[in-house]
């Protein structure tokens, strides 16, 4: 039962993740930690507020429907890291 519950919960809050922005030196550097947020989430965030941070961790560990390259430009990072297994890509 516990497991199941457990995996009831999991299917349905893993596209409502948390979004950070984490600010260093007041704003002079900015990193974007999307965890498992789809990318109509990050889509919806790039409309609102107008966010260029130098760094961007991918969401959920660089699947497909996390990012694309309209993602990259809206929020045009200076780097990128993405944490996978290759056959994820």
């Amino acid at each position: 039962m516990q497991k199941k519950l457990c995996m009831d919960f999991d299917g349905l809050s893993n596209d409502d993740s948390n979004v950070w922005l984490l600010e260093v030196a007041e704003g002079d550097h900015l990193v974007l930690f999307a965890g498992d947020a789809p990318l109509p989430n990050l889509e919806r965030i790039a409309k609102r507020e107008l966010i260029r941070p130098h760094g961007f961790k991918v969401g959920h560990h660089g699947m497909m429907d996390a990012w694309n390259e309209q993602i990259l430009q809206l929020f045009s990072p200076e780097w990128i890291i993405i944490t996978n297994q290759s056959r994820r890509i």
